[in-house]
C-alpha cells in the first residue's frame, strides 16, 4: 500500500483498483500502515528492540 502510494505516486483510487478493494478500505489500510510505521520509528528512536 505505502509503496504504491508513495513510490509509484498513485492515489487511493488507483491503489484500490490494483488491490481490488474499495477506496474507503484502501484509505483505512494506508492509515493503519502509517500508524504502524510511526510506532516502529518511535521505538527505534527510543532504542527499543524489535
Amino acid at each position: 500500500m505505502l509503496a504504491l502510494h508513495y513510490y509509484n505516486e498513485m492515489n487511493n483510487r488507483e491503489v484500490a483498483a490494483i488491490l481490488d478493494i474499495s477506496e474507503g478500505y484502501a484509505s483505512r489500510i494506508r492509515k493503519r500502515a502509517l500508524q504502524i510505521l510511526a510506532a516502529y520509528m518511535a521505538d527505534q528512536l527510543n532504542g527499543e528492540p524489535l
